[in-house]
């Protein structure tokens, strides 16, 4: 529904307070966004009932070879996880998944000639995605 009332459903991805990003910063809960709240929500109850997610390193190495490429691309993954390339107008026009560290051939013969982005979400939970460029010129 259009209204918050309606809207009771959502998942949400949480930080523990010791978040690196939430270092000198206010975590104190302050009135509704939208209307009155009804509930009663402890974002860190004292049971521990709630996982977190903690920084979580990440030694994330991504490449393209050649670059630029005419036929093929080499996209290069170190962790299993999601490549997404889009054109120069942001349209997907590849997406793979990759269930291994490995390097994945990408036939770009139909692709025309420009600048892409790559990007590489690995599967790693609270992982960032890496992006990089590649240029297609036949």
């Amino acid at each position: 529904g259009a209204t918050p009332q309606q809207n009771n459903v959502f998942r949400s991805y949480r930080y523990g307070p010791n978040y690196e990003a939430f270092e000198g910063r206010d975590l104190t809960p302050s009135a509704p966004l939208e209307g009155l709240s009804s509930f009663e929500c402890d974002l860190y109850p004292e049971q521990g009932g709630t996982s977190t997610l903690e920084n979580v390193p990440s030694d994330l190495s991504i490449q393209a070879y050649p670059n630029p490429a005419s036929t093929n691309v080499h996209l290069v993954h170190n962790e299993p996880g999601i490549w997404k390339v889009f054109n120069g107008r942001g349209s997907l026009v590849l997406t793979i998944e990759v269930q291994d560290a490995s390097s994945t051939l990408v036939d770009c013969t139909e692709w025309p000639t420009g600048v892409y982005v790559a990007s590489f979400q690995p599967f790693l939970l609270g992982s960032k995605p890496s992006t990089l460029t590649v240029s297609i010129s036949h």
